[in-house]
């Protein structure tokens, strides 16, 4: 705890007594015996004497349970005399105030911890259930906001963002991630990375590097909605916005993801891009993705239409069939994965454009004078 700011703290984690170790400093404290819940019985029934009859349950199986408890019992742990098996499992949902009510939060990654060695997890699904496999004892239930492509960080600190779902418990839990909260805005910025890195490809756009980007949700700012930057110890992304509706989080988060994106499209020479290029894309890949979760016409706000240079629309207008800010519809057609490679092979806009009349989907002169209408 006394650990400056910044500087990692000792982690201690139990592993396979294989297990390649990385190449870190480390210690053995202790070796362990950890009964693995799922290697045990199919069915649990009233008595245990009928699971040797049936042929359910190993004398070695019981052997080593009997084992785990008086160890507990001789450490001072919580021992667990009802032996029958119970699933854990539950329901989460998010208080979306831009549609005004509880939806299902997909996705989510919910761990189970039994003790301090034994942690299962497993991921809400699309109607935001989880279930995890029978085990015996009561557990903790909480979220740690991650996955393997990125995480959400505390408000402070390095430490992933986590929330408490119901503690010490032998029952299924319902939780609602209400509005006010800090798991609220955790949920709202991972609704938003969640459909970048695992939906966005259902929709023509490529799914995001795994560059385990990490996301902090922080202080209001009166200056703009988010931000992106590389960091050796911090963030990549900022999200400032988290007093706004659920609708421009999600966009906000998206239109920062698309940031990084950029940047590791170029291997990384994020500054080889121009303003322009830099905002039009993440403002279109915004606007694209968020259109498909809401039906909401914010996005002109979102994109600062009318704040030129560096704010456009190009994107929805190359694709659109109509935009009622330009006095035009004749240039739509282009897709999503169009899109992508224009972005990833060109970094100003004069090629930008150049490279779009090589696809012949609109005509050069209408091209020119969309470019010409967000110079």
């Amino acid at each position: 705890p006394n650990q400056p700011e910044g500087v990692l703290k000792y982690m201690y984690c139990a592993v396979d007594v294989n297990h390649q170790l990385p190449n870190v400093p480390y210690e053995v404290l202790d070796e362990l015996y950890i009964l693995e819940e799922t290697n045990v019985v199919v069915e649990p029934t009233e008595d245990d004497e009928e699971d040797f009859e049936e042929g359910n349950k190993s004398v070695q199986t019981s052997y080593w349970e009997t084992l785990e408890m008086k160890a507990k019992e001789i450490v001072g742990a919580e021992v667990s005399y009802n032996k029958s098996k119970w699933r854990p499992q539950g329901d989460v949902y998010y208080h979306d105030t831009s549609l005004n009510k509880d939806i299902p939060l997909e996705g989510v990654p919910v761990r189970c911890r039994k003790n301090i060695f034994v942690t299962h997890q497993c991921c809400t699904n699309e109607k935001g259930h989880f279930s995890f496999d029978r085990l015996r004892g009561r557990v903790d239930y909480y979220i740690r906001w991650r996955r393997d492509n990125f995480k959400i960080r505390e408000h402070s600190g390095v430490n992933v963002a986590e929330t408490n779902l119901k503690r010490n418990t032998k029952s299924s839990v319902t939780y609602i991630v209400t509005h006010g909260t800090r798991a609220w805005e955790c949920a709202s910025i991972f609704r938003a990375a969640h459909f970048y890195y695992y939906k966005a490809q259902n929709y023509g756009a490529s799914t995001p590097s795994k560059n385990s980007l990490t996301i902090r949700p922080s202080a209001k700012s009166t200056t703009n909605n988010g931000c992106y930057g590389r960091r050796v110890l911090g963030s990549d992304v900022h999200i400032y916005c988290l007093n706004l509706q659920s609708a421009k989080i999600f966009c906000t988060t998206i239109h920062e993801i698309g940031h990084s994106v950029h940047n590791f499209w170029n291997t990384q020479k994020y500054s080889d891009y121009d303003d322009k290029m830099r905002d039009t894309w993440a403002g279109g890949i915004a606007w694209y993705l968020t259109e498909k979760v809401y039906n909401l016409s914010y996005f002109e706000e979102h994109l600062h239409y009318g704040i030129p240079p560096r704010y456009t629309g190009l994107i929805k207008d190359l694709m659109d069939d109509y935009d009622y800010k330009t006095p035009y519809d004749n240039v739509s057609g282009f897709t999503m994965p169009q899109i992508e490679n224009a972005f990833r092979k060109n970094t100003t806009w004069e090629s930008l454009k150049t490279y779009l009349k090589t696809l012949k989907v609109a005509k050069d002169e209408d091209i020119d004078k969309v470019f010409a209408y967000w110079n």
